[in-house]
């Protein structure tokens, strides 16, 4: 081999190596860019995904809504009982206290027969 020759492939070398090293780079920068592109789209999708989960939560809800709204419905809905837990009871008689300002009231339970004596304030206007 001449001079020229091995001058020519050290030149060639050195060209290849740098060509190599910069293609490599931009592999890896590609590569990067598309795992980044790839974790966006994953953590979108996760967020569609509980936007397309709300309209069956919003279903439920609405049920849950309108059977309380029916367990609700009258004007004075009843209290609950301490004694049964169920929503039954009503006032069943009322009397001035032993002051002016409270008033003696007793509430029973229509669906276990437990009463229940009160002493409140009256609202004043």
């Amino acid at each position: 081999m001449s001079a020229i020759e091995i001058a020519a492939k050290g030149v060639i070398d050195v060209v290849m190596k740098k060509a190599i090293d910069t293609a490599t780079k931009a592999f890896e920068g590609w590569k990067q860019c598309q795992h980044n592109a790839a974790t966006k789209a994953f953590e979108s999708w996760k967020r569609c995904q509980h936007m397309w989960a709300a309209p069956r939560n919003l279903e439920a809800l609405e049920k849950r809504v309108a059977e309380l709204e029916e367990k609700l419905d009258s004007k004075r809905p009843p209290d609950v009982c301490q004694a049964c837990g169920e929503r039954q009871v009503r006032l069943s008689w009322s009397a001035p206290g032993s002051t002016k300002t409270l008033i003696y009231q007793a509430w029973s339970c229509k669906a276990c027969g437990f009463v229940e004596t009160r002493y409140v304030h009256p609202i004043r206007a």
